[in-house]
């Protein structure tokens, strides 16, 4: 969609560079590469998690991904008002007992503070964590149906490549997240299309019941 935007956060970024599918990321959320938006710390929190992490098969091209994606998006720093915000968020999810780290908190405070039209998280807590502080600060209401799960991602790129293009790209980094690894049939001999398309509608739908007004209506 031109001129739209779109936050990353880590854990896409890696798990994708690690499927290498991370630069047919632009195309499944449809949002150009100059317009998804990572922060700065990111080159160097996802670098050295391909670099160390035992659940990485080929730490060359993955980081060989990672690095090149680097050089098309757009990096970022949080403002002394969006950091603000960020700790707000942050502290209240602290108080309620949520998985909401800082970069999750920041991503946030950075996608309302910017009108940013998407944040794109792999994290499942960080997503029920936004839907359950969503009536305590008033902020998060611009989150409501602007945020993406990795499973859409995958769904997405099944539809648009094909299954078994997908499967033969996740399949040999299984490890990297099991949910997905499964919804591929991963440790079977062969998954069809539609096993692979019921099951990751399958987990969106649960998230969805769990966070229904973050996650976005696309998938």
């Amino acid at each position: 969609m031109p001129g739209e935007t779109a936050t990353v956060d880590n854990d896409v970024l890696f798990k994708m560079a690690c499927f290498g599918l991370l630069n047919e990321l632009p195309d499944a959320v449809d949002v150009p590469s100059p317009s998804l938006y990572v922060l700065g710390a990111a080159r160097f929190v996802v670098g050295k998690l391909i670099k160390t992490s035992q659940r990485v098969v080929d730490r060359d091209n993955a980081n060989a991904a990672f690095e090149a994606f680097l050089g098309s998006v757009s990096e970022i720093e949080p403002s002394d008002n969006e950091l603000s915000l960020s700790t707000r968020i942050e502290e209240l999810a602290i108080e309620r007992g949520l998985d909401l780290h800082a970069g999750e908190s920041q991503l946030c405070a950075v996608s309302i503070m910017r009108a940013m039209s998407l944040l794109i998280t792999g994290d499942k807590h960080a997503i029920i964590s936004i839907e359950t502080l969503f009536d305590t600060l008033e902020e998060l209401s611009y989150l409501n149906d602007r945020v993406m799960c990795l499973e859409q991602i995958i769904l997405t790129l099944v539809i648009k490549l094909g299954h078994e293009a997908v499967r033969q790209k996740v399949c040999p980094s299984s490890k990297v997240d099991t949910a997905i690894a499964i919804c591929c049939g991963c440790a079977l001999s062969s998954q069809s299309r539609e096993s692979m398309v019921d099951g990751l509608r399958s987990y969106i739908r649960a998230l969805r019941q769990e966070a229904p007004r973050p996650l976005c209506t696309t998938s």
